[in-house]
């Protein structure tokens, strides 16, 4: 009996041992989807890369709001000058979030220089829901810890202040208890769960907080106002703010440098701000590009260079970024990281940029540069699927891309399918003969091809949990191109 009732006993224990476990198993994963994630939109998490970066690996930080995310590529940086550099910025940035920010920022990092974007002089009120909650909160808590703790310093900046969503006729007091009663629901500025939710956005390997816009909106240009220098005064809410920032950078040992970055759709007041903000700076005998007048040494361009009236895109950016590299080498001693594997992060990062050009002019090609693109890019990170239907003229433009990718004028005859994977012809399907080939790319591709009930030949793309179909009957060369890097398809097309 008490041998019995030993056993039990240990059965009892063991059974709460594997409840627990359980219990601790279930909620940590349904904890990862709920989380507090930042604020960019596949979650891609700023605090979180600086956490990860080594330790004081960065020499410069670009602190600012979209315009900053939008208009600095810390990979055209790199490229010119081996300076390791990050966009510590988050959309609608206001005030008291940027001074969190550079507390952040100099938790995990020592950067040499810090360029701080004024756009926030133009407001005052919290444009973004998500920046009231990290202005808030500590940082770290939502990332690593869970339940977030109140940062009295912070909660101090915004209270009884801070005007929310842009409406400056009504204040409202920024309550912690409602954070408190909201969380983990509101775990985003997009409160809808997403793909990224439940895996980790694969950009993480490389992303330094950047976000390229590949589009082009024709733009006015910006109204040149005559506005007498008397009537430059600057609010005492930014002297404030200036004062906070150079005391924060300076105390850690950094040099603070302000920019302006440059965008055309700004009112008589913000540019009564600005150059109120120039002046203050300059009198003080500090640094500040203002990108509104550097239109000629910078070189951008209303009709080519801007997305809206508000940001840079990714070609405005790669000109300001340039013309910041170039600044920087001229008026600092920064160290060139390119040789050193320390900096791997950085090189990934330029290489997704390079990958982003590519995947422009496939995307882009007006002028017959497809043959010319493929065989430069064979390999680069790209598996390309080839598919013969229908016969093709030995003359002919597909016929000529066939062979720059090696493909023989008797194996194109005999049509079916090929698979290039980073220039090598990894896979060769022939049609009619009943069998499939499948092949793995990664861990988020698999392509399988074999023949359809009517002697066609059929591609599944298994791409991101996501099942795809191709059975095209256009006569032609049907290519797919697919970019490790960027993880996604960039180019589907026909080639007569």
């Amino acid at each position: 009996m008490e041998q019995s009732n030993n056993y039990k006993t240990i059965m009892r224990i063991v059974g709460a041992v594997v409840f627990v476990l359980l219990f601790l198993l279930v909620y940590s994963k349904i904890y990862n989807v709920f989380r507090y994630k930042d604020t960019h939109g596949d979650y891609l998490s700023m605090p979180v890369i600086l956490k990860d970066l080594p330790k004081d690996s960065l020499d410069v930080a670009f602190v600012g709001s979209s315009h900053t995310v939008c208009g600095v590529l810390p990979a055209v940086i790199w490229e010119e000058t081996g300076i390791s550099s990050m966009n510590v910025g988050i959309s609608g940035m206001d005030k008291s979030t940027c001074i969190a920010t550079l507390n952040e920022l100099f938790k995990y990092q020592s950067p040499q220089v810090v360029l701080v974007d004024l756009y926030n002089v133009t407001f005052d009120e919290h444009a973004v829901e998500g920046n009231v909650v990290r202005a808030m909160f500590a940082y770290e808590p939502f990332e690593s810890k869970g339940l977030p703790v109140i940062d009295q310093d912070r909660k101090r900046l915004i209270d009884n202040e801070i005007r929310i969503n842009g409406d400056s006729d009504r204040y409202e007091l920024a309550d912690a208890n409602d954070y408190y009663l909201e969380w983990p629901i509101v775990h985003s500025r997009y409160q809808e769960l997403k793909a990224n939710d439940f895996r980790e956005n694969p950009r993480y390997e490389y992303w330094l907080g950047e976000e390229p816009v590949m589009r082009t909106s024709l733009i006015s240009p910006p109204e040149l106002y005559s506005i007498p220098p008397e009537a430059y005064i600057l609010s005492d809410e930014n002297k404030e703010y200036i004062d906070e920032v150079i005391r924060i950078v300076e105390s850690n040992g950094s040099q603070v440098v302000f920019t302006i970055i440059p965008y055309p759709d700004y009112s008589d007041k913000d540019f009564i701000q600005f150059m109120s903000a120039d002046s203050y700076i300059r009198g003080m005998g500090y640094n500040i590009i203002n990108g509104l007048f550097l239109q000629p040494d910078i070189g951008y361009s209303y009709d080519t260079d801007f997305f809206n009236g508000d940001h840079l895109n990714y070609w405005g950016a790669k000109k300001v970024s340039g013309y910041l590299a170039n600044y920087l080498m001229m008026f600092y001693e920064l160290e060139d990281h390119r040789d050193d594997p320390k900096y791997m992060r950085w090189e990934k990062n330029w290489e997704y940029m390079h990958q982003m050009d590519q995947k422009w002019d496939l995307q882009n090609d007006e002028n017959g540069a497809f043959g010319t693109v493929i065989r430069s890019s064979l390999g680069s990170n790209l598996c390309t699927i080839i598919k013969v239907t229908g016969d093709l003229s030995p003359e002919g433009s597909s016929s000529a891309i066939a062979y720059a990718f090696g493909i023989s004028e008797a194996d194109l005859a005999k049509g079916g399918a090929w698979i290039i994977d980073s220039g090598e012809k990894v896979a060769r399907y022939l049609p009619g003969n009943g069998e499939e080939i499948e092949y793995e790319v990664n861990k988020n591709l698999s392509v399988k091809i074999c023949d359809s009930k009517d002697d066609k030949t059929d591609i599944y793309f298994n791409l991101d949990r996501r099942n795809m179909i191709n059975s095209d009957d256009e006569s032609g060369l049907e290519i797919f191109v697919y970019d490790e890097v960027l993880d996604e398809m960039i180019y589907n097309g026909v080639i007569k």
